[in-house]
Protein backbone atom coordinates (compact mmCIF):
# COMPACT_ATOMS: atom_id res chain seq x y z
CA UNK A 1 0.00 0.00 0.00
CA UNK A 2 1.44 3.25 -1.08
CA UNK A 3 1.85 6.22 1.41
CA UNK A 4 0.58 9.77 -0.67
CA UNK A 5 -1.41 12.16 -0.87
CA UNK A 6 -4.63 10.48 -0.19
CA UNK A 7 -4.51 11.10 3.87
CA UNK A 8 -2.56 8.54 5.30
CA UNK A 9 -1.34 11.02 7.65
CA UNK A 10 -4.51 13.03 7.67
CA UNK A 11 -6.58 11.45 9.99
CA UNK A 12 -9.63 13.40 11.38
CA UNK A 13 -9.69 15.97 8.84
CA UNK A 14 -12.76 17.20 7.87
CA UNK A 15 -12.31 20.65 7.14
CA UNK A 16 -11.43 22.46 3.84
CA UNK A 17 -8.82 24.78 2.57
CA UNK A 18 -8.61 26.72 0.02
CA UNK A 19 -5.66 25.66 -1.87
CA UNK A 20 -4.59 22.33 -2.43
CA UNK A 21 -2.93 20.72 0.70
CA UNK A 22 0.38 20.54 -1.24
CA UNK A 23 1.75 20.51 -4.93
CA UNK A 24 5.26 19.90 -5.81
CA UNK A 25 7.41 22.87 -7.23
CA UNK A 26 9.49 22.60 -10.08
CA UNK A 27 13.10 22.82 -8.74
CA UNK A 28 16.44 22.71 -10.93
CA UNK A 29 18.75 20.04 -8.61
CA UNK A 30 15.85 19.16 -5.67
CA UNK A 31 12.69 18.30 -4.83
CA UNK A 32 10.69 21.33 -3.83
CA UNK A 33 6.69 21.53 -2.80
CA UNK A 34 4.02 24.02 -1.29
CA UNK A 35 2.27 22.90 1.52
CA UNK A 36 -0.53 24.57 3.00
CA UNK A 37 -2.90 24.42 5.88
CA UNK A 38 -5.38 26.18 8.30
CA UNK A 39 -2.79 26.39 11.08
CA UNK A 40 0.53 25.21 12.11
CA UNK A 41 -0.77 21.85 12.83
CA UNK A 42 -2.24 21.19 9.59
CA UNK A 43 0.94 22.73 7.76
CA UNK A 44 2.81 20.29 9.21
CA UNK A 45 0.45 17.64 8.24
CA UNK A 46 0.14 18.92 4.88
CA UNK A 47 4.12 19.12 4.56
CA UNK A 48 4.65 15.69 5.65
CA UNK A 49 2.18 14.39 3.20
CA UNK A 50 3.47 16.08 0.26
CA UNK A 51 7.24 14.78 1.42
CA UNK A 52 5.86 11.14 1.63
CA UNK A 53 4.25 11.12 -1.49
CA UNK A 54 7.68 13.04 -3.38
CA UNK A 55 9.72 10.27 -1.89
CA UNK A 56 7.01 7.67 -3.10
CA UNK A 57 7.26 5.15 0.42
CA UNK A 58 5.54 1.51 0.08
CA UNK A 59 4.98 0.16 2.99
CA UNK A 60 4.33 -3.54 4.27
CA UNK A 61 1.25 -5.00 5.04
CA UNK A 62 0.63 -5.52 9.22
CA UNK A 63 0.15 -4.01 12.29
CA UNK A 64 2.01 -0.73 13.15
CA UNK A 65 3.93 0.31 16.38
CA UNK A 66 2.42 3.46 18.54
CA UNK A 67 4.81 6.33 19.05
CA UNK A 68 4.45 9.40 21.00
CA UNK A 69 6.90 12.13 19.94
CA UNK A 70 7.49 15.81 21.41
CA UNK A 71 10.01 18.06 19.57
CA UNK A 72 10.49 21.68 20.32
CA UNK A 73 12.79 24.73 17.90
CA UNK A 74 12.86 27.77 18.41
CA UNK A 75 10.36 29.00 15.85
CA UNK A 76 8.26 27.90 13.37
CA UNK A 77 10.40 27.49 10.32
CA UNK A 78 13.03 25.25 12.52
CA UNK A 79 10.05 22.73 14.40
CA UNK A 80 8.58 22.27 10.72
CA UNK A 81 12.33 21.35 9.51
CA UNK A 82 12.54 19.02 12.87
CA UNK A 83 9.59 17.18 12.29
CA UNK A 84 10.17 16.11 8.99
CA UNK A 85 13.63 15.41 9.46
CA UNK A 86 11.99 12.94 12.11
CA UNK A 87 10.05 11.29 9.60
CA UNK A 88 13.36 10.84 7.53
CA UNK A 89 15.15 9.69 10.18
CA UNK A 90 13.02 7.27 11.32
CA UNK A 91 12.86 5.76 7.60
CA UNK A 92 16.24 5.78 7.86
CA UNK A 93 16.97 4.25 11.30
CA UNK A 94 14.27 2.16 11.79
CA UNK A 95 12.83 1.46 8.48
CA UNK A 96 9.37 2.62 9.59
CA UNK A 97 7.34 5.38 8.79
CA UNK A 98 4.96 7.46 10.68
CA UNK A 99 1.61 7.18 9.43
CA UNK A 100 -2.10 8.46 10.86
CA UNK A 101 -0.50 11.06 12.64
CA UNK A 102 -2.49 13.60 15.28
CA UNK A 103 -0.64 17.03 15.62
CA UNK A 104 -0.57 19.72 17.91
CA UNK A 105 1.27 23.00 17.94
CA UNK A 106 1.80 24.73 21.37
CA UNK A 107 3.07 28.68 20.67
CA UNK A 108 4.50 27.63 17.23
CA UNK A 109 7.48 26.19 19.39
CA UNK A 110 6.27 22.35 20.43
CA UNK A 111 5.04 19.68 18.63
CA UNK A 112 3.36 16.95 20.36
CA UNK A 113 2.81 13.69 17.53
CA UNK A 114 0.63 11.07 18.18
CA UNK A 115 1.57 8.33 14.82
CA UNK A 116 1.75 4.89 13.81
CA UNK A 117 5.61 3.62 12.89
CA UNK A 118 4.53 1.26 10.05
CA UNK A 119 7.50 -0.41 8.24
CA UNK A 120 8.64 0.15 4.82
CA UNK A 121 8.80 -2.08 2.12
CA UNK A 122 10.67 -0.09 -0.41
CA UNK A 123 11.11 3.93 -1.10
CA UNK A 124 11.14 5.79 -4.62
CA UNK A 125 13.16 8.31 -4.27
CA UNK A 126 15.94 8.97 -1.38
CA UNK A 127 15.38 12.42 0.55
CA UNK A 128 19.09 13.19 2.44
CA UNK A 129 17.53 16.47 4.32
CA UNK A 130 15.03 18.97 4.14
CA UNK A 131 16.60 22.46 3.80
CA UNK A 132 16.29 25.67 4.91
CA UNK A 133 16.24 26.87 1.88
CA UNK A 134 13.80 29.21 0.66
CA UNK A 135 11.60 28.31 3.83
CA UNK A 136 9.49 30.98 5.19
CA UNK A 137 5.84 30.26 7.08
CA UNK A 138 3.94 32.92 5.60
CA UNK A 139 0.34 33.60 6.12
CA UNK A 140 -2.14 32.84 2.35
CA UNK A 141 -5.55 33.02 1.95
CA UNK A 142 -6.95 30.28 4.46
CA UNK A 143 -4.26 30.11 6.48
CA UNK A 144 -0.99 29.62 6.04
CA UNK A 145 1.72 28.09 3.57
CA UNK A 146 5.32 26.99 3.54
CA UNK A 147 7.62 26.05 0.63
CA UNK A 148 9.56 23.58 1.40
CA UNK A 149 13.16 22.38 -0.26
CA UNK A 150 14.32 18.66 -0.09
CA UNK A 151 18.12 17.31 -0.62
CA UNK A 152 18.02 14.55 -2.72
Amino acid sequence: MPAHASGHGSIGYTGSVTAEPYRELDHTADLALMAHGRDLAELFRHAADGMIALAGYELEAGPGAVCNLRLSAPDGETLLVTWLEEILSQADAEHTLLQGYTLRVREATVLEVEAVALPIRQTAKEIKAVTFHELAIRPAEGGLEATIVFDV
